[in-house]
C-alpha cells in the first residue's frame, strides 16, 4: 500500500491491545480493526496500534507514551476480575496515581450476583477515573458495565461484542464535531507501478486537500488490478481529484467494481440493479429467478431450505441470488438464519474447487454439509441428518445435459429421498450466468480464469480449446471462461462419462434434474 498524507489538523488516536493471549496466538485480535474503522469514520486519525502483554510496567509505559502523543488513547482487555487483569493498575502507575475503591462502581457491580466475589478488585480504579454509563442508542437500554476513562485514556473490555456496544455508546466523545471525512474509490485495470506518475501529479496538485492511497488487487479475479482511494474533508475536492486522474490515465483504465458483494447483496440486487438498471434480457432473467426464489422463501422457512453448492459457476451465481433474496425477504419477516448448503463431493475434485468452497463458506457464513460418494446416497443422508430440510435449491439450466424438460419446482422421483427441487436458473444461458457474475463482481473459482469453461471430475476435465490464444511470443495462453465466444462449446473441455449419481429418468420419459455431484458445471 502506498499512502500519501494530505489532511492535517484531525484529532489523533493510539490503540493499545492488552493481552498475553493475543501475543501467543491463542486469540485473534479483531478489536483494532473495528476501532480503526469506526474512528476513521468519525474523523479521528489513528496513528499507532500496539499489542502488549499483561504486565503493569508494560501497560504503564505504553499508556504514558501514547497519552502524551495522541488526542485519544483506547485500550482493550485486562479489565476483568482475574489475576492477569492489570489494566487499571498499569494506567494508575502511568499517571502516578493510586488505585482507589470507586463507591459508585462498587454499588453497580453488587447488582450482579455472579460478580460478588470480584467486586472489590473490579471497583478499584485510578484515582482520577471518570465513569461513563453507556446507553444503547437504538433501544435505550443501559450497558451492563460502565466504561472508565483516565484523562485522555478510555479503557474498553477485550470481548469484541462488549467493546463494540460500549464504543457505539461513547462515539460522540470521539466525534465532537470534528471534520467529516469523505471518501471515494477508483478501480483500475492498471498495475500500481503504472499509475505512479499520474498519482504524483495528483498529490502535488491537491496538496493538503486530498489524501491518496493505492492498493494492489488480491484475489479479485481480473475485475481490477489496483484500487486508488481518495479522502478529503471537502466532498468537491474528491470529485475534482477523480476527474483529474481519470483524464491522466489511459482511456478505459477506470473500471467498475462492487465491494462487499455478500454483505450488500440484497441492496445491490433490489435497490440498485432491479430498480435502476436499464431493461435488458439479463434483467428479465434475474427478475424471473428472484420471483422463483421469493416463492420458495415464502413457502418455506430458511431452516427448511438448502442450496446445492459445489463451486461451479451456476451455483455461484445462484448462491448470490439466494443470499440477496434472504436479506430482503427474511430480514423483513424476522428470519435471519444463515443459509444452509450441501456439497456432494465426488472422488476426484480439483484442489482449486475445494479452496473456493472453503472461501465461499466463510464469505457467506454458510452452514455447509458435505457428503462423499453418490448423490442419491448423500441426499438420503442429508434428509436423515436434517429432516427439517424440505427444499433443495439447484443451479441447473435447461441447456445442461439431460435437463431439457426441467421445471422450476419439481419433486424428486419416488425412488429418491423426497424433497422439492427448486431450479430458479432453468431459463438462463451460459452468457446469462457470466453476465450476472461479472455484473455483481462475485468471486468465482479461479479455474474459470485459466481456460476451463465447465468443471467436473479432475480426470475428465480439461481446458476448453475454444479459449486458447497465441501470445506475441507464440506461446499458448487461455482467455477466461466469460470470454467464450461460442457458448455451444461450453463443455468442450469435458470428456463424456456415465453419470454415476444422477437421478434416473422415470419411464414416462421425464428427465433427471440432479446434476452429478462431482460436476460443478
Amino acid at each position: 500500500m502506498n499512502s500519501r498524507s494530505s489532511l492535517e489538523g484531525r484529532p489523533t488516536a493510539g490503540i493499545i491491545i492488552i493481552g498475553d493471549e493475543i501475543l501467543k496466538g491463542h486469540t485473534q485480535d479483531t478489536n483494532s480493526f473495528y476501532l480503526c474503522r469506526r474512528l476513521h469514520a468519525l474523523g479521528v486519525d489513528v496513528r499507532k496500534i500496539s499489542v502488549i502483554p499483561d504486565t503493569i510496567t508494560g501497560i504503564s509505559q505504553e499508556v504514558k507514551d501514547f497519552s502524551s502523543r495522541y488526542t485519544f488513547v483506547l485500550t482493550t482487555g485486562g479489565v476483568g476480575p482475574t489475576h492477569d487483569d492489570m489494566t487499571y493498575a498499569g494506567i494508575a502507575k502511568a499517571f502516578d496515581e493510586s488505585l482507589v475503591a470507586n463507591e459508585e462502581l462498587r454499588k453497580m457491580l453488587l447488582q450482579y450476583e455472579e460478580l460478588q466475589d470480584s467486586v472489590i478488585k473490579m471497583a478499584l480504579v485510578p484515582q482520577s477515573a471518570n465513569v461513563h454509563y453507556i446507553k444503547n442508542k437504538d433501544t435505550g437500554e443501559m450497558f451492563a458495565f460502565p466504561i472508565i476513562s483516565v484523562r485522555n485514556v478510555f479503557i474498553f473490555p477485550g470481548i469484541p461484542e462488549f467493546l463494540e456496544m460500549a464504543f457505539e455508546g461513547l462515539s460522540d466523545v470521539f466525534h465532537q464535531g470534528h471534520i467529516q471525512i469523505h471518501a471515494l474509490e477508483m478501480f483500475l485495470n492498471l498495475e500500481e507501478y503504472e499509475i505512479i506518475t499520474s498519482l504524483d501529479k495528483a498529490i502535488e496538485f491537491f496538496h493538503n486537500k486530498v489524501r491518496f492511497g493505492t492498493y494492489p488487487a488480491v484475489n479479485r479475479q481480473d475485475y481490477y488490478k489496483a484500487k486508488l482511494t481518495m479522502e478529503s474533508g471537502v466532498k468537491q475536492n474528491l470529485q475534482e481529484a477523480f476527474s483529474f486522474l481519470q483524464n491522466e490515465f489511459p482511456l478505459g483504465s477506470v473500471v467498475f467494481y462492487r465491494e462487499n458483494v455478500v454483505q450488500n447483496a440484497g441492496l445491490q440486487l433490489y435497490d440498485d440493479f432491479l430498480q435502476n438498471c436499464t431493461e435488458n434480457d439479463l434483467k428479465q432473467q434475474v427478475r424471473t429467478a428472484v420471483e422463483f426464489l421469493e416463492q420458495c422463501v415464502d413457502r418455506f422457512k430458511m431452516s427448511e431450505v438448502c442450496i446445492s453448492f459445489n463451486g461451479g459457476k451456476d451455483c455461484t451465481a445462484l448462491l448470490h441470488l439466494l443470499e440477496a433474496v434472504k436479506q430482503k425477504k427474511c430480514t423483513e419477516e424476522g428470519d435471519s438464519s444463515f443459509l444452509q448448503a450441501v456439497y456432494f463431493r465426488g472422488p476426484n475434485t480439483f484442489p482449486e474447487i475445494e479452496q473456493f468452497i472453503q472461501q465461499t463458506t466463510s464469505n457467506y457464513f454458510l452452514k455447509l454439509y458435505i457428503y462423499e460418494g453418490e448423490i442419491q446416497e448423500g441426499l438420503n443422508r442429508l434428509i436423515t441428518d436434517y429432516p427439517e430440510i424440505r427444499a433443495v435449491v439447484m443451479g441447473c439450466r435447461r441447456t445442461d445435459p439431460h435437463m431439457s424438460d426441467l421445471s422450476c419446482f419439481q419433486m424428486t422421483d419416488p425412488s429418491w429421498p423426497q424433497v422439492l427441487r427448486v431450479n430458479p436458473l432453468i431459463y438462463w444461458s451460459y452468457n446469462d450466468i457470466w453476465m450476472y457474475i461479472r455484473q455483481f463482481c462475485i468471486p468465482y473459482c479461479s479455474l474459470y480464469d485459466k481456460g476451463y469453461s465447465s468443471l467436473g471430475d479432475v480426470t475428465a476435465t480439461f481446458r476448453n480449446p475454444e479459449l486458447v490464444m497465441i501470445n506475441d511470443d507464440s506461446r499458448e495462453s487461455y482467455r477466461p471462461a466469460y470470454m467464450l465466444n461460442d457458448v455451444s462449446t461450453e463443455r468442450s473441455g469435458r470428456q463424456s462419462s456415465v453419470r454415476r449419481d444422477s437421478e434416473p429418468a422415470q419411464r414416462s420419459g421425464r428427465q433427471s434434474s440432479v446434476r452429478r455431484g462431482s460436476e460443478p458445471g
